[in-house]
C-alpha cells in the first residue's frame, strides 16, 4: 500500500499543479502560493526519488544511480549537493543518506511548505477562472469571499473524511493486486534488469537515451 500511495500522491499532485496553471493560480496576488506549491511539488518529487531506492532492489539501486550521476553533473547545483549524495561513496552510505532524507529532512520540509500553501490559500481563497476580463475575476473573488468558509473545523473534517476514504482505497488495492518486488540488490548471482525509472521520471529518462 506503500507504493501505491506514493504513486498516487505523485499523480494527484501533478493533476493539482496542472489544474492550478489552467486557472491561472500563479497570478497576483497568488504569486508566492503558487512558488510554494512548486517546492511542494519539488520536495514530493524529492520523496519518490529518496524512497525509490529502499526496498534495495537491483533495479531501485541502478536507476537511484543514474538519477545522482544526473544530479551531480547538474551545472552550480551539482558541486553543492554532491557531498549529500555520494558520501564515501558505499552502499551502505548511500541507502543511510537516502532513508535519513525520506523519513526526516523531506517529511519535514513538506510539513512547512504544506502548512504556508495551506496559510496562503486561506489568505487569497480560491484563485478565479482564468479569464482575461478582469471584472469577471473580481465578481468570482467577491462571490467566494462572501461563502468564505473557516479552514478549522469545517474543511479539517472536510478533508479527514476524504483522507480516510483515500487511505481505505490503497488498502483494498494493495490486498487485492499485491506488489511483488524485484531481484534483491545483495543477489549478485540474479541477472542485472534493464535499468529503468519510475513513471514520474521517465520523461527524463527518455531525454537521455
Amino acid at each position: 500500500s506503500h507504493l501505491y500511495g506514493a504513486y498516487a500522491m505523485i499523480f494527484l499532485m501533478l493533476v493539482h499543479f496542472y489544474r492550478g496553471y489552467y486557472m491561472g493560480a500563479y497570478k497576483k496576488p497568488r504569486e508566492f502560493s503558487w512558488m510554494v506549491g512548486t517546492l511542494l511539488m519539488l520536495a514530493t518529487l524529492g520523496m519518490g526519488f529518496t524512497g525509490y531506492l529502499l526496498p534495495y532492489t537491483a533495479l531501485s539501486y541502478g536507476a537511484t544511480d543514474v538519477g545522482i550521476v544526473l544530479a551531480v553533473r547538474t551545472p552550480y547545483l551539482g558541486n553543492l549537493i554532491a557531498p549529500f549524495l555520494l558520501g564515501n561513496g558505499t552502499p551502505q552510505s548511500l541507502l543511510s543518506r537516502m532513508f535519513t532524507a525520506h523519513v526526516l529532512l523531506i517529511p519535514v520540509a513538506l510539513g512547512a511548505l504544506l502548512y504556508a500553501h495551506i496559510a496562503l490559500f486561506e489568505s487569497h481563497g480560491i484563485a478565479p477562472p482564468a479569464s482575461s476580463d478582469p471584472s469577471q475575476r473580481r465578481r468570482f473573488t467577491e462571490k467566494e469571499d462572501k461563502k468564505h468558509v473557516p479552514f478549522m473545523p469545517h474543511i479539517f473534517f472536510y478533508m479527514t473524511k476524504w483522507a480516510l476514504l483515500y487511505i481505505g482505497v490503497l488498502i483494498g488495492i494493495a490486498a487485492l493486486w499485491p506488489w511483488s518486488l524485484p531481484t534483491y540488490y545483495g543477489n549478485t548471482a540474479a541477472a542485472q534488469p534493464v535499468i529503468i525509472p519510475d513513471w514520474y521520471f521517465l520523461w527524463l529518462f527518455k531525454m537521455l537515451v
